[in-house]
């Protein structure tokens, strides 16, 4: 086994289900709804995964059985690694696992999926390239290459909720949890920073929040982060006195669950520790800026208030974007933090949206996470992209939601646009018919060229999540009976789309009767779909 990797390939029991996860710990928790859902089906569940990420599930006890991946360690060389990785592909290829997800779309993880004796393959069993689609990918994982390539600030499905249609639904499914208020009492943790910079708080930052959380809740404050922001926290402790305590990098993955457990709110950018926080259901506010998207990536379960950048250029293209300054950070505003963790910890409404800042809250929507602006304000500031990032954000949810495996009941349009505040006006009506010929064009040519596509999505961006989707999955060109079902699932999702747009604009027209207003006639009982 190497004095590196201590009982890599513990015993497996047979039939199960085993999950090649290679990414990080933050995504290993965005995994636990697909974990959940394969020890529901086919016990047990084996995890094969990085020894980072295999640390993190042995101390909170993800799942049966976790296997490390072997690494080449400087001391030992390539001669040493080798004996440990034959081990793993004579292991993989013993035939203990009836079926295999493989979560990521990378190269490697494929090798290792394709290595494993086992008859039913899910989730990414070919890797897609930047240089082109290459072998095609269909259903979830197209989604997701094509939602993380395209549009970013469309897309409102999350990473959690994605994964776990990796494998299909088999039997009803058990509601959420309840909610868990931690310690009522407890003190807030506040953590730093993220992996990079681009998910890192400032310490100017850290200190307005601070400031403003322990002078309108009166809590204590932890801090926590990595071991090299040890010396930050000490500053910012010192800072901010007697009320608050500095634990950066002083925590093990054990000592900060339980840290987190005890805490009555936890406020984190986009980590590993707000996913934790919202697995243990602790009420969370989820700090959004730089290239990271609430809507993607926010916490998933329990309480959860998202404090999100209004800038235009949110989000950006995130880790390695090019962008020097990371103004977004310096706009995180710590009096609305303050105001939005005394509503929670006090019970009182939240404070609205600031024009700086969106709050949004997590709900449970179309049976699956989504964003509610909380204000009743509209989600937009005339004269930016945002109205039409917003409204077409909430139909190509639909339609995916459609589109992809996996039953499911939608709310009315009406009551999903709901999610975006007051959105009744002229402008929007505009929108909603370009949007409406957009997709009538789009379905009259999906069988043609490539350049003709490219030029229906030049004329109308909007169209690109879905292009880029059925460019993915090889359903854009009609070349074999076996993409039929796909091409007739695309066609159905995009005409109820239709319909509903259709029945929305017939409600929204100005009044014939006093010729002012809207008519919202039936608005409460649109059912489509």
């Amino acid at each position: 086994m190497g004095a590196f990797d201590p009982d890599p390939f513990p015993e497996i029991e047979d039939g199960g289900t085993l999950v090649i996860q290679r990414a990080r710990p933050g995504d290993l928790l965005q995994s636990l709804p697909l974990l959940e859902r394969a020890m529901r089906q086919k016990a047990p569940v084996s995890l094969l995964c990085s020894p980072q990420i295999a640390s993190w599930a042995r101390e909170l006890s993800i799942c049966q059985s976790i296997m490390t991946l072997p690494g080449v360690h400087p001391e030992e060389g390539f001669s040493g690694a080798y004996p440990k990785w034959r081990a793993l592909v004579l292991k993989l290829r013993d035939g203990h696992w009836g079926r295999a997800v493989h979560m990521n779309n990378d190269a490697g993880g494929v090798a290792i999926l394709r290595a494993a004796a086992v008859r039913k393959r899910y989730g990414f069993t070919r890797a897609v390239g930047w240089d082109g689609p290459g072998e095609s990918v269909s259903d979830w994982p197209a989604y997701l290459v094509s939602s993380a390539r395209g549009l970013r600030h469309l897309n409102r499905l999350h990473l959690s909720d994605v994964w776990r249609e990796f494998l299909p639904r088999e039997e009803d499914e058990p509601g959420d949890l309840p909610l868990s208020e931690g310690s009522l009492l407890g003190p807030v943790v506040l953590v730093l920073s993220g992996r990079s910079v681009y998910r890192s708080l400032t310490e100017e930052t850290v200190v307005r929040v601070l400031d403003a959380v322990i002078r309108l809740t009166g809590r204590q404050m932890v801090l926590v982060g990595r071991p090299d922001e040890w010396d930050i926290g000490e500053r910012i402790r010192r800072i901010g006195g007697a009320g608050v305590r500095n634990m950066a990098g002083k925590t093990s993955i054990g000592e900060l669950d339980g840290l987190i457990r005890e805490s009555s709110l936890v406020i984190s950018p986009d980590t590993a520790t707000l996913h934790l926080a919202s697995w243990r259901r602790i009420p969370t506010i989820g700090l959004f800026f730089g290239g990271a998207s609430p809507h993607e990536t926010g916490a998933r379960f329990g309480r959860r208030i998202s404090i999100v950048s209004r800038m235009e250029c949110f989000p950006c293209g995130g880790e390695g974007s090019g962008c020097q300054s990371i103004s977004c950070r310096e706009k995180i505003d710590g009096n609305l933090i303050g105001r939005v963790a005394r509503s929670i910890l006090e019970g009182g409404p939240l404070p609205p949206s600031s024009d700086d800042l969106w709050v949004l809250e997590g709900r449970e929507g179309d049976g699956a996470f989504n964003t509610q602006e909380i204000s009743g304000e509209p989600v937009w500031k005339d004269g930016t992209g945002e109205r039409e990032s917003a409204v077409t954000g909430v139909l190509f949810r639909r339609f995916f939601l459609r589109l992809l495996p996996g039953k499911r009941a939608l709310d009315p349009l009406f009551r999903s646009f709901g999610s975006l505040g007051e959105w009744r006006d002229e402008k929007t009506i505009g929108m909603l018919s370009r949007i409406r010929r957009a997709i009538d064009l789009f379905r009259a040519m999906r069988y043609s060229s490539v350049e003709r596509q490219i030029s229906l999505v030049n004329e109308f961006p909007s169209i690109w999540p879905v292009a880029h989707h059925l460019l993915l999955s090889g359903e854009a060109a009609d070349a074999s009976p076996e993409r039929d079902s796909g091409s007739e699932r695309c066609d159905a999702a995009l005409s109820l789309l239709s319909s509903e747009i259709d029945e929305i604009l017939d409600s929204l027209r100005p009044d014939p009767a006093s010729g002012q207003g809207f008519s919202l006639k039936g608005a409460e009982t649109i059912h489509v779909g």
